[in-house]
């Protein structure tokens, strides 16, 4: 399963666009994460009450996610977002 990690809400038509079979959408805005989870993401974080990394290990096994699109342009998250990724065997 592909799964994929947005980090705003405004972004789901990824799935449509790089295939990803799973969405999860992460904000720190209720209101949009409602609305993420009504346009049809899969899964929905409040980066403010829960810890994205232990959700994302959660979900795959402790793999990462196998794409992420960052759009919030904050540089904590896009610093952060590395880490989401999963770790690729050379």
């Amino acid at each position: 399963m592909q799964y994929t990690c947005i980090t705003t809400g405004g972004l789901l038509n990824c799935r449509l666009f790089i295939g990803a079979s799973k969405i999860t959408v992460t904000d720190v805005v209720d209101s949009r994460l409602d609305l993420a989870k009504k346009m049809g993401a899969d899964v929905v974080v409040n980066g403010k009450r829960q810890d994205l990394a232990a959700e994302v290990a959660a979900m795959t096994d402790g793999n990462g996610v196998s794409r992420l699109v960052e759009c919030s342009g904050s540089t904590p998250m896009v610093n952060k977002s590395f880490s989401l990724l999963r770790k690729v065997k050379q």
